[in-house]
């Protein structure tokens, strides 16, 4: 299996991977590994190449725990990914494992829609330490099941992450602020050289939603990937479930392919 041949719902996430992860492309599998960050899921998986049967759930198992689990205790959690649209098999679920699928939208900017939007305060990237402290603090309201000190652990290394990519001209991020007090925010990354740019972790504080804020920030960091980069495309991601699908739909993105995705979580993110 090879990186560039994957669908852009995976292709686009190992912009983060090539950067500070390991990547490697088997006959059969990609294998990635984070070092930095052993209980990232998603930065220590195994992309399959197809929907695994129940009968592939003892095999898969055993080339996780050794590709990427062995020698790594605080690796606790079990994650793969794989492309082709159809569930996996039943025992898949038996044994734990989550499933669930995220579909790529992709816009060029002639499918966006610049209409003004007037949402209350306003829109710039973080730049400072209290910047970052801000969307630290809004990433880490909601944890989304997981135990939370290790969640904002996480989301911790995910943002000095990015601040590195800022650093070497391959991530930026925004929020929409009211003086100080940080409202949405959302990433953008890309790969030197490449013609897109990806959409990282848009997310509107709760007091704050339904006032316009998620689709005033998409737009204007959409049009910051054109204007300013020069990207041809910009990839967002979104749960087929969740209201934010129809929000990027209405503003011209259109979706493409999708990413399916099973983890078993580790003992301590449990209910």
């Amino acid at each position: 299996m090879r990186v560039a041949d994957l669908p852009l719902a995976w292709r686009t996430e190992f912009i983060l991977h090539r950067f500070d992860g390991q990547v490697r492309e088997e006959a059969d599998a990609i294998i990635v590994t984070t070092p930095s960050a052993p209980t990232f899921y998603w930065g220590n998986f195994v992309l399959m190449p197809r929907a695994p049967r129940s009968e592939d759930l003892a095999p898969w198992c055993a080339a996780f725990e050794r590709e990427v689990a062995a020698g790594r205790p605080e690796v606790r959690h079990v994650a793969f990914g794989y492309s082709d649209d159809r569930p996996p098999g039943e025992a898949w679920i038996q044994a734990g494992f989550e499933y669930s699928i995220n579909v790529a939208l992709v816009a060029e900017r002639h499918q966006v829609d610049w209409e003004a939007l007037s949402a209350p305060g306003e829109f710039r990237a973080l730049v400072s330490d209290a910047d970052y402290a801000a969307a630290l603090d809004l990433q880490s309201l909601d944890t989304w099941g997981f135990e939370p000190t290790g969640y904002r652990r996480h989301r911790a290394a995910q943002m000095a992450r990015i601040r590195r990519m800022n650093a070497q001209g391959q991530a930026a991020w925004f929020g929409w602020w009211q003086g100080s007090e940080l409202l949405a925010n959302c990433g953008l990354i890309w790969a030197p050289g490449d013609s897109v740019a990806r959409f990282q972790y848009v997310l509107t504080h709760r007091d704050h939603r339904r006032q316009g804020l998620a689709r005033a920030l998409v737009q204007a960091v959409s049009r910051y990937a054109f204007d300013t980069l020069g990207r041809q495309q910009v990839v967002i991601c979104a749960d087929p479930a969740e209201v934010a699908i129809h929000l990027y739909q209405s503003l011209g993105y259109v979706p493409v392919d999708r990413a399916h995705m099973l983890q078993r979580r580790a003992p301590q993110d449990r209910p």
